[in-house]
């Protein structure tokens, strides 16, 4: 139930987001994967998505949407706590 409340919150803020902000987010996912060393695949199976999916967001492609959004911010801010 807890979880289903916190993407009922995130949905309102991802139809929100412009893309500026998620190009942004997509940046930040770039270092992410830069200073922990992880190769796109280990990165898609942190996210649940593929490898392909990962590629097309780097490479301008695509924007992930918003579940794949969640999931990414997830790690982000669970990335900065520690």
């Amino acid at each position: 139930m807890q979880n289903r409340k916190a993407l009922e919150k995130y949905a309102i803020f991802w139809y929100i987001m412009t893309g500026g902000q998620i190009m942004r987010m997509i940046k930040q996912l770039e270092e992410f994967r830069l200073s922990n060393k992880l190769s796109l695949e280990k990165l898609a199976n942190q996210l649940g998505v593929s490898f392909s999916t990962v590629h097309r967001w780097f490479a301008g492609k695509a924007q992930p949407n918003q579940i794949q959004t969640y999931h990414i911010e997830k790690l982000l801010k669970k990335h900065k706590a520690l």
